[in-house]
């Protein structure tokens, strides 16, 4: 994969079967939130398309609602609102932190914290 790809998940026309691919040039925080994110396209958004390319997780405003949703998903997976808020309150508020224990990126755990009413560069 182009390294601006981060995974796509396609039905096989013959088989009927869906197939994921995830980037391997990609840290594997990365990964995982591409594979939460191809999950979500799966149970979410099956119904409305066969074939859902990644390329813009958290790169910049263009977004449909089913990547929105997608990623949505993938952070509430990742990171449950509950965890979230016990590590932030009992271990560690510093992002890096967070992210390490959570195993996504630091721009993920950013946008999580935003969604869940945190604010500043530390949480």
């Amino acid at each position: 994969m182009q390294d601006e790809e981060s995974g796509s998940l396609k039905k096989e026309k013959k088989s009927g079967r869906w197939v994921m691919t995830v980037n391997s040039l990609h840290h594997p925080h990365r990964q995982r939130f591409t594979i939460a994110h191809e999950i979500a396209h799966r149970i979410r958004h099956a119904a409305n398309n066969d074939c859902f390319e990644d390329t813009t997780f958290f790169r910049n405003g263009e977004t449909n609602w089913m990547e929105a949703e997608a990623n949505d998903f993938a952070a509430s997976l990742l990171m449950p609102k509950d965890a979230f808020d016990n590590f932030i309150a009992n271990v560690s508020s510093k992002v890096e932190d967070v992210a390490m224990h959570f195993q996504v990126s630091s721009h993920a755990v950013r946008i999580r914290a935003k969604v869940l009413g945190y604010d500043g560069h530390n949480l």
